[in-house]
């Protein structure tokens, strides 16, 4: 069941896990091809440090709370931690709108999965919108399209 755990917390799709507003989007001196190499490495890191966390839960075991108490205490702070290492990456010149599109996706289903902890396993999952807005961008391993 691990894998499905992991499927749809990444394919849906870290730190502290209080709604904070986001920092305000730089612009960065990198050029778009940089931004997504460095944020397909962040995103990939990202990725892996959820996958440890899921490693050996058995989500079948789990009651519909404990689940709910895992997703928001341990899989979603390195989500959320990745998602902040790449708005500190800042936007290549020209690109802020297109980068604060999917950083906007990804926090909202952050917000999402904070505020009801069983959106990450039933229904339409919180990261899809983050994930499509990242694969449009070019950002294939944060879209959880390859590694």
């Amino acid at each position: 069941m691990l894998a499905g755990a992991a499927a749809a917390f990444a394919v849906s799709g870290c730190g502290d896990t209080s709604a904070t507003e986001p920092e305000e989007l730089a612009t960065s001196s990198l050029t778009k091809k940089q931004y997504i190499q460095k944020g397909d490495q962040i995103c990939k890191a990202g990725y892996r440090n959820v996958g440890k966390v899921l490693l050996g839960v058995e989500f079948n075991e789990l009651s519909d709370k404990e689940k709910e108490e895992f997703m928001s205490d341990k899989a979603l702070p390195p989500f959320k931690a990745m998602v902040e290492r790449l708005r500190e990456l800042g936007a290549p010149e020209g690109e802020k709108k297109e980068v604060e599109a999917v950083l906007e996706a990804y926090e909202k289903g952050i917000r999402e999965v904070e505020d009801d902890p069983s959106r990450s396993f039933q229904g339409k999952l919180p990261f899809d919108k983050g994930n499509n807005t990242a694969y449009r961008y070019g950002l294939r391993v944060c879209a959880g399209l390859s590694s």
